[in-house]
């Protein structure tokens, strides 16, 4: 009987001890689920707040929870990470918008500015602008523009402030953030852009202008072949050439320059091409015409300005040249007869140094003959002062060498010729000076 006894506590207690057991691992399961859940929640929470401060060490819970943490611990710092480059991206964004030279507002429909950078606030003359309604009255029309403007829209907005007003180009976009809506605008001062370009519409003006001004013809003459080029280092120049018919048996050369380049160059010239035409249509002489021509010039001139003019009458009866040179380049000479080229030396100064007492005695006039075959050059200082990339200047030298080399080719031949080995010598640099050459070739017996 107590052998029964015995074993039925036995079979007691060892149920109860199971059923302890069993009731220890649904708890250590449930604390194992509950932990695990608050472990993932704290990691999900972290995850949408972006907090990177939050750990996860394990504690000894176990090689599951050291392989969980081990995962959160990863993403965890990944997250840090790209937190990291979002930020430093957003601030290098920032930097770039802020210094842009291009003005550009943020701003929601109520108006209310998001962000402004340093370049539309000088173009606003605003120190700082929560709103684009506190742009005040002396800005209704941008205000107006900002207010309505549409996402595409380009418009034109003349701005009052300190000083000179601006002209704003005004480029808009639109776009959501968030559920809200922003629009963005782009602010341009083009009012600089607007006056170049009205500058070089009145320059293309002035261009077509100053090149009526030049013959529109070369003149056709028995026995004679003549050519000639005027090419401005800006859109019009300081340089100039004329024909003119004296009579029958005579023609007026002109070729000038004055100081400077451009457009003050230009008006000069404009003037001088006046005078010059009041006083060669009659029968005076290459010399006195200069004289005249000059005593006006001092009278119009700045100080420090002044005319280079070499004016010559070409008798086509008799085939001579009779020439006076006021400070202007030497005229060359090439001989068919031997092939030389050589300079015609006359003395001569520029016009609108002297009233005309030093003038007039200085000048001199020289005749020559033209045989057939012969090429006379006239030239301004733009030929032979033109530089290459070595500041080597073309020089005298290599037009008595080009003019010995190609001086038999007809004058239209010789002066492409010669226009292109200026050019290809100056290859890679920028045109310095205006340059103008004129030809006078006899190609017969008259």
């Amino acid at each position: 009987m107590a052998v029964l006894v015995f074993q039925d506590l036995q079979i007691y207690y060892g149920f109860m001890l199971i059923c302890i057991l069993f009731i220890y691992e649904i708890y250590s399961l449930f604390r194992f689920v509950d932990k695990t859940n608050t472990e993932l929640a704290r990691f999900l929470n972290s995850v949408k707040y972006s907090d990177t401060s939050q750990t996860f060490i394990s504690k000894n819970f176990g090689k599951s929870f050291d392989e969980l943490f081990s995962v959160f611990r990863n993403l965890t710092s990944n997250i840090s990470e790209s937190k990291s480059e979002q930020e430093v991206g957003h601030l290098y964004l920032q930097t770039i918008v802020k210094h842009i030279g291009i003005g550009l507002i943020t701003y929601r429909k109520d108006g209310e500015v998001e962000l402004i950078n340093n370049a539309a606030k000088k173009l606003l003359n605003v120190q700082s602008l929560k709103n684009i309604y506190n742009l005040g009255a002396n800005n209704r029309e941008l205000l107006g523009t900002l207010s309505t403007i549409k996402a595409g829209d380009k418009t034109l907005v003349k701005v009052e402030g300190k000083g000179e007003g601006k002209v704003l180009s005004i480029f808009a976009a639109e776009f959501k953030l968030r559920d809200r809506e922003f629009t963005l605008v782009s602010l341009q001062d083009i009012k600089n852009e607007l006056e170049r370009e009205r500058l070089s519409s009145e320059l293309e003006i002035a261009h077509e202008v100053q090149t009526k001004l030049l013959p529109d013809r070369i003149p056709v003459v028995a026995g004679y072949s003549f050519a000639a080029i005027c090419e401005p280092a800006k859109e019009v120049g300081g340089d100039y050439y004329d024909f003119t018919l004296i009579d029958e048996d005579k023609i007026g050369l002109v070729i000038g320059d004055v100081t400077g380049k451009g457009l003050p160059a230009a008006i000069y010239m404009t003037l001088i091409k006046g005078i010059f035409q009041s006083y060669s249509e009659n029968n005076s002489s290459a010399a006195e015409v200069l004289i005249k021509i000059n005593k006006l010039v001092y009278q119009i001139m700045q100080n420090g300005l002044f005319v280079t003019m070499l004016y010559g009458i070409l008798d086509v009866t008799n085939n001579k040249f009779t020439f006076a040179r006021a400070g202007h380049e030497l005229p060359l000479i090439y001989k068919f007869s031997d092939r030389s080229a050589r300079s015609i030396k006359t003395v001569g100064m520029a016009l609108g140094f002297e009233k005309g007492d030093v003038f007039t005695t200085s000048i001199e006039e020289k005749t020559i003959n033209i045989e057939k075959g012969d090429t006379i050059i006239l030239y301004t200082d733009g030929v032979t002062e033109a530089n290459n990339r070595l500041t080597e200047e073309y020089g005298l030298a290599r037009i008595q060498d080009f003019l010995k080399e190609n001086g038999n080719l007809s004058s239209n031949k010789l002066m492409e010729l010669f226009y292109e080995d200026v050019k290809n010598f100056c290859l890679g640099t920028e045109q310095f000076d205006d340059m103008t050459v004129v030809i006078v070739q006899r190609v017969s017996d008259n």
